[in-house]
């Protein structure tokens, strides 16, 4: 991520994170790869980013 960061602009890390969302065969399967490996709290705080995240894109 942090070469995602560092090496692409904007528009091309909208384009990756929407196409990771395209091939994921299913909600569990990305939830899966979100919390694997991550401590219990840390669990917890990415789930009140992805609430906040889901807020933001419904106010479109």
């Amino acid at each position: 991520m942090d070469y995602a960061r560092s090496q692409l602009d904007p528009a091309q890390r909208s384009a990756m994170l929407q196409r990771y969302f395209q091939v994921a065969s299913c909600v569990e399967e990305v939830a899966e790869d979100l919390r694997r490996d991550l401590a219990p709290k840390d669990r917890q705080d990415l789930a009140v980013i992805i609430r906040r995240i889901a807020d933001l894109l419904g106010e479109a």
